[in-house]
């Protein structure tokens, strides 16, 4: 892990160099606008991780209800888990046919 971060900030290091030499013909605007236009993309970046945690914190704690409410019902994990699978494969089964189309087959 330690050698591809160091890896990691070498290669970022070059980019800074290439960035930097090609950025010397740019004017002070252009530069100031190329700054906003990254910062810009790094906010994104930054909201859209937030989210996607903010998600998963939502799933795992629905997630964690539902696996409480088994446990209190007595009902085990794996007759859920087995009923759940076969509910998903009848429902993939049904999505084959219908994809099949109507039967044309003349008896």
């Amino acid at each position: 892990m330690r050698t591809e971060t160091m890896t990691d900030l070498v290669r970022a290091l070059r980019h800074l160099g290439s960035l930097r030499a090609q950025t010397r013909h740019l004017s002070l605007e252009q530069l100031e606008q190329a700054h906003s236009n990254l910062a810009a993309v790094v906010e994104e970046d930054r909201k859209r991780a937030r989210d996607a945690a903010l998600a998963k914190m939502q799933r795992d704690a629905v997630l964690e209800k539902a696996v409480r409410m088994i446990h209190r019902s007595g009902v085990s994990l794996e007759s859920v888990l087995a009923a759940l699978e076969a509910l998903d494969l009848a429902s993939q089964a049904k999505s084959a046919v219908k994809a099949l189309g109507p039967d044309k087959s003349v008896d």
